[in-house]
């Protein structure tokens, strides 16, 4: 098997120094000064270039090999944001997990060992996908999670109804999915869902995200709604780190 069709062994891409860390700028919607940012996971492939997770992750093997991947992802990102700090950019780092991962006992020792080890932990947000809660509610874990100091956010929401399921557990934030955001400028029906879900957090005094900002006027229509944060290519792609540091500089630094 040649390296362009080859499996995708976690291991092998961590010892080979292989994976990577893509940063996409997080902005105040009212001021667009940077926020924090979104760790986005890459594959440096030897003869492919860098890949994106939908280009690999069917590939990796087995659930032991995920555990590790998100352990890297957390350790490299919250590492990061303590580079960042000490250079006098605070910026917080945002990383999606899955619920299956807040099950397994062995993966939350390792989340915790290296909170501990890699600094301050009030700099990260775990992000868990709405549609991905359906049938999960680890409560218990996302406690864990909170009693460190981890921040956490309700990822992709596409309407109330998703809001309200889950709603068994406290929220630092909403993010509002791509879906619904990136088409509520010009179609009636998604801006009707962004406001519904938009009054919903607002009541709940829950802060939002917008997701998939790819204009201006997409930002001023959240701003309109008061969503607090946003993101999308309108206002960065994901970066490389060296690249967050002179992006951020060149718009302000964080409050």
């Amino acid at each position: 098997m040649g390296s362009e069709d080859r499996p995708f062994d976690v291991g092998r891409a961590i010892t080979a120094n292989e994976l990577v860390l893509y940063y996409q700028p997080r902005v105040l919607v009212e001021t667009r000064v940077m926020r924090g940012v979104e760790a986005l996971l890459r594959w440096r492939h030897p003869s492919r270039g860098i890949l994106a997770p939908t280009e690999f992750l069917d590939r990796a093997e087995g659930g032991a090999a995920m555990r590790d991947l998100e352990a890297w992802v957390i350790r490299e990102a919250v590492r990061q944001a303590g580079v960042w700090r000490a250079d006098g950019l605070r910026a917080g780092v945002s990383v999606n997990m899955s619920p299956s991962l807040l099950r397994d006992a062995a993966f939350l020792r390792l989340f915790e060992r290296t909170l501990k080890i890699q600094g301050d932990p009030t700099t990260l947000t775990i992000e868990i996908a709405a549609p991905s809660l359906q049938d999960d509610r680890p409560r218990e874990a996302l406690d864990r999670l909170r009693s460190h100091g981890c921040r956490l956010a309700l990822d992709d929401v596409t309407d109330v109804a998703q809001l309200d399921a889950a709603a068994w557990t406290a929220w630092d934030y909403v993010k509002l999915g791509r879906a619904v955001v990136a088409p509520a400028r010009t179609d009636a029906v998604a801006a009707k869902r962004l406001r519904a879900i938009t009054d919903r957090t607002s009541a709940l005094g829950v802060r939002t995200v917008g997701m998939g900002v790819e204009d201006d006027a997409t930002l001023d229509l959240l701003r309109q709604l008061g969503v607090f944060l946003a993101q999308g290519y309108a206002i960065a792609p994901p970066l490389e780190v060296r690249e967050v540091t002179e992006w951020a500089a060149g718009r302000g630094r964080p409050a």
